[in-house]
């Protein structure tokens, strides 16, 4: 049995409405749905429980967690929409009941980074709420029944203590993280989003309880600019960070090296209790912002379920970055199949009744862009030589 965190309502509606990925929610749970994944008998459907201020506290500054709940006057952030997130609205509305409050807005403390990437956009507090809460939920699951859990609107790795960054408004994953301890002493977490997964590292940079490690891109003025040296950590933490740096180009045969040369040894060293895995979807080579990685979604999710199996322990999976929204959640859904035990190769034709709000009514293939593109893989046997020796001392 799996647990699958599932929106529905007036929280899919506000997840749906980030502004970095507008509608992706509904796809994924779309394909999933298409695909037969989500009345699979081995699934669990989680409905998430919305995180209060005291739940958002256990990480984030409470005057953070605070602005981030706060109720608005969402009409006053409603000028500047995208054409699918008025559509959102529009379906939101049907669901509204007429005592549903909206209070006078307040301008927030430019501290917090509620602003450039992370601008406050409608039903904020929803979205924020309803993620950290189905992150948490999973990992209560989890702790319950010892297998898989998947939160796909979750992954926001990139959020801070007390400020908003990457597109990242509340650290879910901490949040996650947080939670398992409870049970397990021994947490491994997982990240391979094209960018450093720097809120989570910073969380846990004090601690031998959580070893981090962070497969990424980095390169001068890349975001966020950290995760370059590859091992760090602080005091007790000291050698619990464990960054692998790539260059441009990364491409499958690559991050296999890296997963069975470096990661797996750090598993098997460390030995975790529970795994906490990030499946960022930039690094794609279908991505449509950023074009540094050239990694496919059938290998991806092949060496995403392997590392699994072959870990043998409690697993919580992540959503996170990437921008082509349908290439995304085909990944996600990629992973739910095999995780399943899913003839996913099968999947020739993309479900009939997907959203054509979300997805062009050409796209009709699921795996028909999932090839490389001609871009030159710039990590060299030579470097991951050195990445590997740098980390495990070889």
């Amino acid at each position: 049995m799996i647990g699958l965190v599932h929106f529905s309502g007036k929280s899919l509606d506000a997840v749906d409405l980030l502004p970095s990925n507008e509608g992706r929610q509904s796809l994924v749970q779309q394909l999933m749905k298409g695909y037969g994944l989500l009345n699979h008998a081995k699934v669990r459907l989680l409905a998430p429980k919305p995180a209060s201020v005291d739940d958002l506290a256990r990480f984030h500054d409470r005057d953070y967690a605070v602005e981030l709940l706060k109720p608005r006057n969402w009409k006053q952030h409603e000028s500047e929409l995208s054409r699918l997130q008025q559509t959102i609205l529009r379906r939101r509305a049907t669901r509204e009941r007429p005592d549903d409050r909206r209070l006078l807005d307040q301008p927030p403390c430019g501290s917090y980074g509620l602003a450039f990437d992370c601008p406050i956009f409608p039903h904020m507090d929803e979205y924020c709420s309803g993620v950290a809460g189905g992150s948490v939920q999973a990992a209560e699951f989890l702790m319950q029944n010892p297998t898989v859990a998947i939160n796909w609107a979750g992954g926001r790795h990139h959020a801070h203590k007390s400020h908003a960054a990457g597109y990242c408004y509340v650290n879910d994953a901490v949040l996650a993280i947080l939670r398992l301890r409870r049970k397990y002493s021994r947490i491994m977490y997982i990240d391979f989003d094209l960018h450093h997964g720097d809120g989570v590292a910073n969380a846990f940079k004090l601690s031998n309880n959580v070893l981090t490690v962070s497969v990424h891109r980095a390169d001068a003025g890349f975001f966020p600019g950290t995760g370059l040296k590859p091992v760090d950590g602080r005091g007790r933490g000291q050698g619990y960070e464990i960054n692998i740096p790539t260059k441009r180009g990364l491409c499958d045969a690559s991050l296999e090296w890296i997963v069975s040369h470096i990661v797996v040894p750090k598993i098997e060293g460390y030995r975790p209790q529970c795994l906490v895995i990030q499946c960022g979807a930039d690094g794609l080579c279908t991505d449509s912002e950023f074009r540094e990685w050239n990694l496919t979604a059938s290998r991806y999710g092949q060496m995403v379920c392997g590392l699994v199996r072959g870990a043998g322990i409690p697993t919580l999976l992540l959503g996170g970055g990437g921008y082509n929204s349908l290439e995304t959640c085909k990944l996600w859904c990629y992973i739910t199949g095999l995780i399943l035990d899913q003839d996913c190769q099968g999947w020739a034709q993309l479900p009939d009744d997907l959203d054509d709000e979300l997805v062009d009514f050409r796209e009709l293939e699921f795996w028909t862009h999932d090839r490389p593109r001609n871009m030159a893989e710039q990590n060299t046997h030579e470097y991951l030589l050195y990445l590997q020796g740098a980390i495990l001392g070889c």
